[in-house]
């Protein structure tokens, strides 16, 4: 399931229909089409995407290209 997120310009945040520039998209349990479509449509690397998703994955930075992943566990 994915939701996409825009703060207006009081602050809050509202949900959106389509991903624009400064948005968060919220990706829950998502398939692999959604993983796909989601990498094409954005221009980053597959395993930005799929990384994140699995549970025993550390912490770390790491850039690719003009993309930053970020991957932070919190107890």
């Amino acid at each position: 399931m994915m939701k996409i997120y825009l703060s207006n310009e009081h602050g809050i945040l509202q949900e959106k229909t389509e991903i624009t520039n400064g948005c968060w998209v919220n990706l829950v349990s998502p398939t692999e089409q959604e993983i796909s479509d989601l990498a094409n449509k954005l221009q980053i690397p597959l395993e930005f995407l799929r990384d994140p998703l699995d549970e025993e994955e550390r912490s770390r930075i790491e850039k690719e290209d003009d993309n930053v992943l970020i991957i932070v566990n919190i107890p």
